[in-house]
């Protein structure tokens, strides 16, 4: 079965350089994307974007444009979030437009429902004009 997340990522108010989320369903309210995750989107979608609509999945779905591959390594870390390598426009022999490393937190395990990140996330970010 294939889930597909929603979310609107936003300039953090006090610091634009940094993009985050709210998601009530999960008491979730200015969700830090760090720096290196906020600069791989701002890189995707360019400084003059204020949102950013991220649909997410598992599994590969028609018109996702981004591919996060863990660098997990075995061991849990105590945060259970993830290293990940970001691929936008992914190619068939791996190669991307653009690549990062970065860090994404626990609140992403509310979405997979399991204790440690998933090992492949396919994602479409595009540059959103939905209100916060």
């Amino acid at each position: 079965m294939n889930t597909i997340h929603h979310i609107t990522a936003y300039r953090l108010p006090r610091d634009p350089q940094f993009w985050c989320f709210d998601d009530e369903r999960f008491d979730l309210s200015k969700e830090l994307f760090l720096s290196d995750a906020s600069d791989f989107l701002t890189r995707i979608v360019g400084h003059e974007c204020e949102r950013v609509s991220l649909i997410f999945s598992t599994t590969p779905f028609p018109g996702y444009n981004t591919l996060l591959e863990s660098e997990w390594n075995g061991l849990m870390p105590e945060e259970k979030g993830c290293s990940y390598r970001g691929i936008y426009d992914p190619k068939p022999d791996g190669s991307g437009d653009m690549g990062a490393t970065f860090w994404l937190c626990p609140a992403l395990c509310h979405y997979f429902g399991t204790e440690r990140a998933p090992d492949k996330i396919y994602a479409q970010i595009t540059p959103s004009s939905a209100s916060r």
